[in-house]
């Protein structure tokens, strides 16, 4: 196999990541109070990035805690009232 073929995966991987992170789009708690599963997942997916060792960063970092402040607000309406 050529170095070329070999090098292809390396060269296509770092792409289609940093397509996919640009994707996303920052969220804010109101839309999250009102999208209380895309909170969890959101919160689903920044414990799976920890669990694996990385440190959240960019857009998840901002998504992650936007989706916990509006699940703690959840909790605390459901609590109070």
């Amino acid at each position: 196999m050529s170095i070329k073929k070999r090098m292809l995966p390396a060269l296509i991987l770092p792409m289609l990541l940093t397509l996919s992170a640009c994707s996303e789009k920052t969220r804010t708690v109101s839309y999250y109070e009102k999208n209380a599963e895309a909170a969890r997942d959101v919160l689903d997916k920044c414990k799976a990035e920890q669990d694996k060792g990385y440190e959240v960063e960019g857009v998840l970092a901002e998504n992650c805690k936007n989706a916990l402040k509006a699940q703690r607000k959840l909790i605390r309406d459901n609590i109070i009232y």
